[in-house]
């Protein structure tokens, strides 16, 4: 399995997400979560599957919330 490094924003910004949806409706912040942990385990397994964006760099949409997860494919 391939190692997923993550910038200190993007960790930030993950959470503060979850927060808010969590505020919207309860629970729906734990299910972001998942949804993201879900997106990360996909790049570990299957880097190439997703959409090269620029060189090296690729795009996993989360299905169903408006999130991206960007990332460095290095071959």
């Amino acid at each position: 399995m391939r190692h997923v490094g993550t910038h200190r924003e993007a960790v930030a910004e993950t959470i503060a997400a979850a927060l808010y949806y969590d505020r919207q409706v309860p629970g729906l912040g734990a299910d972001f979560l998942l949804h993201y942990d879900s997106i990360v385990a996909a790049i570990r397994a299957r880097p190439r599957l997703f959409r090269a964006v620029r060189r090296g760099v690729r795009k996993a949409r989360l299905t169903r919330f408006p999130y991206a997860v960007y990332f460095e494919h290095k071959f």
